[in-house]
């Protein structure tokens, strides 16, 4: 009876304290959520009202801003002059076009007409002429007196009243002046209502109403026949003017009471004194205010309710299902997980049984776990690499002579990343998971490696017919299409294979021969198969020499540049140099520059190395614009510079340092490069441009060859690859391909640079073409920095092309390219 009475005081304990939490908790939220709410109503209506009076006094300001337009045009127009500076001579035709043409435009203005001063007041309108008195019209004198030559606006009363008999209540008057002497005006009529339409055109906001008033607040348009707003105002156009009135300071909201709701206006002054004054009724920020206050109140109930359910739901629970108490703690504190405790005990003591009991199990689970993620890998449910190892090296102890070999093979699933990047990345791991499944099915010894990546064992001895058939098993489990949200996908993978122990006996040897053995299977194409081989393994040491050396190569001075000349076809003046990298190492010899600025990007060190080239170009580019300033430097620069962030400051800075002109800095890149900027949002190209220097398109036609990307990107010169000019005089489609291009490329202003040229027979037909530049040995091949000095120096003396010339280099060229022939021929 004590325990039972003990565990009731508990539980009521309990509950009241929760109770009472809750309660106060309810209290503060129903306040905290009132002022928020009125505080968020407050600042939408602000923001409301401040956005709404602003749309309508801009509404008021295009409209009649556009009417000023237009009569602009009327005034300002010297036949208008003429006719009102002599009305009885001048040709009154072309003003009264003039009329009929600004009538039916914008707006659609009820009048519009021209006054002269002369013979008491000439007038025309529309086609009509005759005169009136002009001293009975205040704003003709107005006009007269005005030194601005700038529309006056005018709200129709006894004053400024209209002359023509149109549904009008706004005049715009415009002096006209002929030889800068006051000859008459020019006007345009239009009704109010015009300026009411435009405004609900631009103010679509629930209980917002706007109307238009003059500067002693009468109501020009509005509102007015509203119900509503008849009730906020009383009566709607003198409650409106009143309203006006009382609002003193513009652009201010104030607040007034229309029954037991408090309403807004605020005022804003548009062209000619306009007033436009702008009301919103309250009853629509009260009631959004109720609404959403009660739609939190009765959320707030609800939760209240469900979560105080649920708290003695658990609270029941936990009493009724405390567990026995156990006497073998001291087991599960030695690390016996797999005890239970089993107590009828209901006091604390109980429940601290039970939390014990609650960790055993919890560490029995982790342990589970842990042992799980030690061996599978938990995406596709397969084992993972530290299983793939276990199994590598039992395999290995296993082998006898009825089982001498196995195979690894390296399985990568061609183009995931586009999977991922359509899918998402949690419908890309439900594709690993099918994929390994359907693995799995032909073969028991699957393994995850790492991302899109699998590993499978296979025993064989002599028979590689085994692993050939395994892999056409393999690639028929995948003729059906892989289905991921109705999307039907064709699955192709690469496959590398290395074989124990005739490639290595090591676990991670094989997997590396694997793995070099399905990168050359990618680069072969989609869905291939490649064996491990040595002299594969040889290729992929030598570009890993090839990237370990670049990273001294700068540092050890074998880097230094040529300079290959630029020569205008039509008068054989010097344009300028194309900046070549070479490389001359100690370990490796030359390298060639296609093979080092491929590795070099890969690597990242390209953007080290593109610095030095662009800077020592510039250093020579100051020297040579010393003894010709019309000299450029064309810089080729990669792809992965430009998308650097820093490329641009490097650019500049170096610009800023050598003093040269950015006019005389060319950089090229390849047009494949190119493509890569089209659709992206890198504006490196475009601050290129910005700061003065040209771009030139390298390799013109050996990549996607678009026209697009000439139109859409700031391309000054395009260089013609050498592959259309070496058979251009024998090819007469690469004729026809190179004169297209020229012609096309000089019709969108750009420039045309051809490489390669080597004989005469290709600069005259060039020259033909009216191609701008030609660059190749004809004209001179790469040279060193001081030779390219000399050839600067001395280039109208020695070095200018004249026809005699050109033919002697032509057929020196000639000779040299016979005995390089006759060279290769007997190597073979």
């Amino acid at each position: 009876m004590i325990k039972n009475a003990f565990k009731a005081s508990f539980i009521k304990r309990i509950i009241a304290l929760i109770f009472i939490f809750n309660v106060i908790f309810v209290a503060l939220f129903v306040g905290m959520t009132f002022i928020i709410t009125k505080s968020n109503i407050s600042g939408d209506v602000n923001s409301v009202m401040v956005n709404s009076s602003e749309s309508a006094s801009d509404a008021v300001m295009e409209y009649i801003s556009g009417m000023s337009d237009r009569l602009r045009i009327l005034a300002i127009s010297s036949d208008t002059a003429k006719l009102l500076a002599n009305p009885d001579t001048a040709d009154s035709t072309p003003v009264f076009e003039d009329m009929d043409k600004l009538k039916s435009s914008y707006g659609g203005p009820a009048a519009i007409w021209c006054v002269s001063e002369k013979n008491g007041g000439y007038f025309a309108d529309g086609g009509v002429s005759g005169t009136i008195f002009t001293e009975d019209y205040e704003w003709f004198a107005d006009a007269e007196r005005s030194s601005l030559d700038s529309p006056m606006v005018y709200v129709i009363n006894d004053a400024y009243k209209r002359f023509v008999e149109c549904d009008s209540q706004v005049i715009l008057v415009m002096p006209v002046r002929l030889n800068g002497e006051f000859v008459g005006c020019a006007g345009i009529e239009f009704p109010a209502k015009m300026l009411s339409e435009n405004i609900s055109r631009r103010i679509y906001t629930e209980g917002v109403y706007s109307a238009v008033l003059d500067q002693s607040n009468n109501v020009l348009c509005g509102p007015e026949d509203d119900e509503r707003i008849k009730e906020l105002t009383g009566n709607a156009a003198d409650g409106l003017s009143s309203l006006a009135a009382d609002i003193s300071a513009t652009g201010t909201i104030v607040e007034f009471k229309s029954g037991k709701t408090t309403s807004y206006a605020m005022c804003q002054v548009s062209c000619g004194g306009l007033r436009v004054l702008t009301v919103f009724d309250g009853k629509v920020a009260d009631g959004s205010f109720t609404k959403m206050y009660s739609q939190q109140i009765i959320i707030l109930a609800c939760l209240f309710v469900l979560e105080l359910i649920a708290t003695l739901n658990v609270i029941r629970h936990e009493a009724k299902d405390i567990p026995e108490i156990s006497n073998s703690i001291a087991e599960i504190s030695a690390g016996n997980y797999n005890f239970r405790i089993n107590s009828s005990s209901e006091n604390e003591i109980g429940l601290i049984a039970k939390s014990v009991d609650d960790l055993a199990q919890t560490l029995q689970d982790k342990n589970a776990v842990i042992d799980d993620y030690m061996t599978l890998d938990p995406t596709t449910g397969l084992q993972n690499r530290y299983k793939l190892y276990e199994y590598i090296e039992d395999l290995m102890v296993s082998r006898d002579e009825s089982r001498k070999r196995f195979a690894l093979l390296f399985i990568d699933i061609d183009n995931f990343k586009w999977i991922t990047e359509t899918l998402g990345h949690r419908h890309g791991d439900e594709f690993l998971k099918i994929f390994g499944q359907r693995l799995k099915a032909v073969v028991p010894r699957v393994f995850r490696f790492s991302g899109d990546e699998f590993v499978i064992l296979a025993d064989f001895n002599d028979d590689f017919g085994i692993i050939d058939e395994l892999i056409r098993n393999l690639r028929s489990e995948f003729i059906e299409p892989v289905e991921i949200l109705n999307d039907k996908l064709y699955v192709q993978f690469s496959v590398g294979i290395s074989i124990y122990p005739d490639d290595d006996t090591n676990p991670d040897m094989l997997l590396r021969d694997a793995d070099i053995a399905m990168s050359r299977a990618k680069e072969k194409g989609k869905g291939r198969t490649s064996y491990y081989n040595a002299s594969l393994h040889q290729t992929v040491l030598s570009k890993a020499t090839i990237a370990q050396k670049l990273n001294k190569a700068l540092e050890n001075n074998e880097m230094f540049l040529n300079f290959q000349p630029i020569i205008s076809v039509q008068n054989g003046d010097i344009h300028g140099f194309e900046v070549l990298v070479r490389w001359e190492s100690e370990e490796l010899g030359s390298v060639p520059p296609f093979t080092f600025v491929q590795i070099a990007e890969e690597t990242g060190a390209i953007v080290e190395i593109g610095t030095w080239i662009f800077e020592t170009g510039c250093r020579f580019l100051k020297r040579m614009n010393e003894i010709n300033p019309d000299i450029i430097m064309s810089i080729n620069v990669s792809p992965v510079q430009l998308k650097r962030k820093d490329f641009i400051d490097k650019v500049r800075r170096t610009i800023n340092v050598f003093q040269v002109n950015p006019a005389n800095i060319q950089i090229e890149i390849t047009e494949t490069s190119l493509v890569e900027f089209i659709d992206g949002n890198n504006d490196t190209i475009q601050k290129l441009a910005d700061m003065g220097i040209a771009l030139a398109l390298d390799d013109f036609g050996t990549g996607y060859s678009s026209f697009g990307y000439l139109k859409d990107m700031p391309i000054k010169t395009l260089k013609v690859d050498k592959s259309f000019v070496d058979e251009i005089c024998s090819k007469h489609k690469d004729y026809q391909i190179t004169g297209s291009i020229i012609d096309m490329v000089k019709n969108l202003g750009i420039k045309t640079v051809v490489e390669g040229v080597e004989s005469i027979e290709q600069y005259n037909i060039l020259a033909e073409m009216k191609c701008d530049y030609i660059q190749g040995f004809l004209m001179s091949k790469p040279l060193n920095a001081s030779d390219a000095m000399e050839f600067v120096e001395t280039y109208e003396e020695l070095h200018k092309p004249s026809r005699r010339s050109l033919e002697e280099n032509s057929q020196k060229l000639a000779v040299e390219r016979l005995e390089r022939e006759k060279h290769r021929a007997e190597q073979a």
